[in-house]
């Protein structure tokens, strides 16, 4: 199961460098604003733990890759995120690490965004941080962006 994981993180890292090359020069700063927002969003969602705010902004098909848990869905991502919420001895917090963040247009679905974010829970009274570098894809749908596919990685 860790090799299967490890060749799709290899996969989707090799797509997206394609895809990057491709793409190159073809950046877009209106699509770039309009993720990063959408990143906002999400991730103000998640720090105030607002579970149902976070639910709109994922497809019922999510696919969730992470280096080091495996494959979810949004069922279990939406699970796995209440947990956290449930919680009180763990305080979690997400904040984008500046200029991390590429995104690039995927022509009829909607955008590919790049970029590392830092990670910091309060558990027991004891601060932790890790930055950790992600992949989102979102897809434009007729009620707005919302995120496709995950890849987490480099925990």
């Amino acid at each position: 199961m860790k090799a299967i994981l490890y060749l799709l993180i290899q996969l989707a890292t090799l797509v997206i460098m394609l895809i990057s090359n491709l793409l190159q020069g073809q950046v877009n700063p209106e699509l770039t604003k309009e993720i990063q927002v959408m990143d906002s969003i999400l991730f103000d969602a998640f720090n105030n733990k607002n579970i149902e705010k976070i639910k709109t902004l994922f497809t019922e098909d999510l696919e969730f890759y992470h280096d080091k848990g495996g494959v979810s869905n949004y069922e279990q991502n939406i699970k796995s995120i209440q947990g956290i919420f449930a919680n009180p001895n763990n305080a979690v917090n997400r904040t984008a690490v500046k200029d991390s963040f590429e995104v690039y247009p995927i022509p009829n679905f909607g955008a590919v965004q790049t970029g590392k974010h830092e990670f910091c829970n309060t558990e027991n009274g004891q601060k932790g941080c890790s930055i950790l570098k992600f992949v989102h894809l979102w897809k434009k749908t007729d009620e707005g962006w919302k995120v496709a596919r995950v890849i987490s990685y480099d925990h």
